[in-house]
């Protein structure tokens, strides 16, 4: 079921925003699951200084900010970093070499911590990238993302149209978001001949928006909508005033709409 969910949300996401979202999946399932406490979470979420640290050792200036540092003493509230003499800061302050040759690797969160950090979960790991190597933390998510959930949150599939449109209804539109050098028209117009609609036929209809295609695209809404036909309504952010009549005529329709209609909407993102 949580997959399925995934699934189906994802096809709706930025490229861009779909590790945000398995990484705050996976997180929650993990604190239900009890295996990590909400404050943690919080924790590593927000990454708060400490408003009163003690002064940086001479021996880590030369790799870290008072920021990190100050950070770094904020990350011992939790009793994985403060085990005594065994603190966070204390161990920069008697490892530095150690400390600054894990900071620069390059590829920090796979790389071996520090003999006194090197047991920590990979949980705790986060909150160090975090930290002290934030533009390691997409690599670190991704792999924590698959180590809990399995790599098929994070490797998806093919845009598939089949299966949208069997996942689809006739009563909710299809909505492609446009971007320079994608154009989902072929996409759309090969499943359509799969299932035996096409320009041939008159059981396609793609028609271009712009002005004076608004009764246009009307009638071709109302007859899809009661034959069973596809319509296609491209670029529809040129017509954003006479989107409230769209969305009017797709509500009465729903009093009569046959149930292979199908109405796929493109548009640009908003400016």
């Amino acid at each position: 079921v949580t997959f399925a969910v995934y699934s189906y949300l994802r096809r709706g996401l930025l490229d861009a925003d779909k590790l945000t979202v398995a990484s705050m999946l996976t997180l929650k399932i993990l604190v239900r699951a009890g295996a990590i406490q909400m404050e943690e979470l919080n924790l590593l979420i927000r990454a708060p200084v400490d408003p009163n640290p003690p002064p940086m050792p001479d021996t880590t200036r030369s790799w870290l900010n008072e920021h990190q540092w100050a950070q770094l003493r904020g990350l011992e509230v939790l009793p994985v970093f403060k085990t005594g003499s065994h603190s966070l800061c204390n161990t920069l302050e008697q490892d530095s070499l150690g400390w600054k040759r894990w900071f620069a690797e390059e590829k920090a969160e796979s790389a071996d911590l520090p003999r006194e950090c090197r047991e920590l979960s990979s949980f705790h790991r986060l909150f160090l990238l975090r930290v002290l190597r934030p533009d390691r933390i997409g690599a670190a998510l991704t792999q924590f993302v698959v180590d809990h959930l399995g790599p098929e949150f994070i490797e998806q599939l093919p845009f598939d149209m089949m299966q949208t449109y069997e996942e689809s209804t006739c009563l909710t539109p299809i909505f492609f978001v446009l971007f320079p050098g994608t154009d989902p028209t072929p996409t759309i117009e090969a499943t359509a001949h799969r299932l035996g609609l096409g320009f041939g036929n008159g059981m396609f209809n793609n028609i271009s928006m712009g002005q004076g295609q608004e009764m246009v695209a009307i009638n071709a809404v109302n007859k899809a909508a009661r034959d069973g036909h596809w319509v296609v309504l491209q670029n529809i952010h040129l017509m954003q005033d006479w989107l409230k009549s769209l969305e009017r005529v797709l509500e009465l329709i729903e009093e009569f709409v046959h149930p292979d209609f199908r109405c796929i909407l493109t548009s640009e993102p908003p400016s």
